[in-house]
């Protein structure tokens, strides 16, 4: 992704309701032989709490997730990674957890800068061009999240995303119907008003 596209606003969001637990299972099994060739433990805690449905760009959600996944992967060298999500109030909250390298604390602001990079990190040991981070910081701000991390050098880092994410509850219906079966309205002539805050 250009991120000048993002900075300079030129980005649109679109917003559809996505089976949360089947797209969270992509992400696991996208992941799963990556950590498995690097012989890393790979935990899942996925709450019982998480809804079937939610509302949320699907592709900018992946981005974020596949981001924070793959620095978790290519920073971790032994141990493990835990990934986590709960869901309370319409709010879903994720956590990548890693055994890594990770970040000195002079630079847990200066990570999500473009093309900046920990002080620790050797260039050149690990691949990347320094955007994943700002990326994902840019990307959370525009779905009004909020990104979180906290990291002890040489012992691991966490990053927790909490974005609102609503639920079927407040999803219309007629958006999970399974099949493309639409019956009309019987009855008296009626007027409706529809009001959406997205263009």
């Amino acid at each position: 992704m250009d991120l000048a596209r993002i900075e300079t606003g030129k980005i649109s969001l679109e917003m559809s309701n996505i089976e949360f637990s089947k797209f969270l299972e992509q992400i696991i099994h996208m992941f799963e032989p990556q950590f498995h060739q690097k012989q890393l433990k790979f935990t899942v805690e996925i709450s019982e709490k998480v809804p079937q449905y939610v509302r949320i760009d699907k592709k900018r959600l992946e981005q974020i997730l596949i981001n924070l996944m793959g620095n978790a992967l290519k920073f971790t060298l032994e141990g493990e990674v835990k990934f986590r999500v709960d869901y309370r109030f319409q709010t879903a909250y994720f956590e990548i957890h890693d055994t890594g390298c990770g970040i000195a604390e002079i630079d847990l602001e200066r990570i999500f800068q473009p093309f900046e990079r920990g002080h620790n990190v050797v260039q050149g040991s690990f691949a990347g061009t320094g955007l994943g981070l700002p990326i994902v910081k840019l990307l959370v701000d525009i779905l009004g999240g909020e990104l979180k991390v906290s990291s002890t050098l040489k012992q691991g880092s966490i990053f927790r995303v909490k974005l609102y994410l609503p639920s079927k509850s407040l999803i219309h219906p007629i958006a999970d119907v399974a099949s493309n079966t639409v019956l009309g309205y019987t009855g008296h002539r009626r007027k409706i008003l529809v009001v959406d805050n997205e263009a």
